[in-house]
């Protein structure tokens, strides 16, 4: 039929690695969208595991992975693109939620996609509790050996993205690769960074229809805290970016 939109398929990708309780927090905020959501459990202790299953188990549309070892966000991420097979993924932090539940997120989504077909991310608007304030979006520019952030926006459109809370259409991952799995961080900088460098720039669509909420709560639990001196850990994230200045 002429002007007909057709179905998007979209599905949520969720790394665990510990906050339980966000965890099932950010599921609980995805569960009116009606699709599927995948959550890999990347190296978590098996009682936080134990307690996500038996809170997903009435949910048919909730579908957990696990790893026995942590990933890392690029492993963890890329592990749930090769093992899902819908069109559109919203990879989102697992201290990350939907801010207004009621909206149809897939609707929006098939509205975008049909008026901008060319764009491969579409980035909603990021609300962080912790500061009471949004995200600013912004593009890197290449000059010599130094890549610098922009915050000049034109037509709403970046060449970057949050890598846990942006709808990432999968071909994006076929025209530059996968996540180098070998960074624990900056993931979605290299990816960038990689396309800039072939002169074929992500295109990513800056959304304002749809909002996530970002809650970068302190950790309590001695699990919390174990896994925060893992995941924000200076020696990592320095080797990360020698990586990256090697590459």
């Amino acid at each position: 039929m002429q002007g007909e939109i057709l179905v998007t398929k979209v599905c949520i990708c969720i790394l665990f690695f510990e906050k339980l309780l966000q965890t099932i927090e950010c599921i609980e905020s995805f569960l009116p969208s009606g699709v599927n959501i995948y959550v890999l459990n990347n190296g978590s202790l098996l009682a936080s595991r134990e307690s996500l299953g038996k809170f997903c188990e009435p949910y048919k549309q909730v579908k957990i992975f696990d790893s026995s070892v942590n990933l890392g966000p690029a492993g963890g991420r890329n592990y749930l693109i090769n093992h899902t097979h819908e069109e559109w993924l919203l990879f989102v932090d697992n201290d990350v939620s939907l801010k207004n539940k009621s909206k149809d997120i897939v609707k929006i989504l098939q509205n975008h996609i049909s008026s901008n077909k060319d764009i491969e991310v579409f980035m909603p608007d990021m609300y962080a509790a912790h500061t009471n304030s949004y995200a600013k979006p912004y593009s890197y520019r290449i000059e010599g050996d130094f890549a610098f952030p922009d915050e000049l926006i034109s037509n709403n459109a970046v060449n970057t993205f949050r890598g846990g809370a942006s709808f990432i259409n999968r071909k994006l991952f076929d025209r530059v690769g996968l996540y180098d799995d070998r960074l624990f961080a900056l993931e979605e900088f290299d990816l960038t960074l990689r396309a800039l460098l072939l002169r074929m720039p992500i295109r990513v669509k800056l959304i304002h229809d749809i909002e996530l909420m970002h809650d970068h709560r302190g950790a309590i639990k001695e699990v919390d805290k174990k896994a925060a001196e893992v995941r924000y850990n200076l020696d990592t994230l320095n080797k990360c970016y020698s990586l990256i200045k090697s590459k």
